[in-house]
């Protein structure tokens, strides 16, 4: 059987009816504070959430220095890896 597709008033709607049933089955168990606490809650998470941003955005900007260092490095020495070479070349021709 093919799925029916519902409007967006039709989903609306039935998100309203069914978040009223949960209050309403839910009213006198202290849902305004159950609300509250996880609004806090999910404040919090958000600012964690961006503390590891940044967090994180400053560890790789670290390593790609490091890395460009590194790269620096390797490539000094292979400069001078190659002049002993050509050195010891023109040492071993020229007796």
């Amino acid at each position: 059987m093919p799925e029916i597709k519902k409007t967006d008033d039709e989903v609306k709607r039935e998100f309203l009816e069914y978040g009223s049933r949960f209050f309403t089955w839910n009213s006198g168990k202290n849902t305004p504070n159950i609300l509250l606490k996880l609004a806090n809650n999910t404040s919090e998470l958000n600012e964690t959430l961006k503390e590891a941003s940044a967090s994180s955005d400053r560890l790789a900007t670290s390593l790609n220095r490091l890395t460009t260092v590194a790269l620096c490095l390797t490539a000094i020495g292979l400069l001078i890896a190659g002049g002993n070479l050509i050195v010891n070349i023109i040492e071993i021709a020229n007796p």
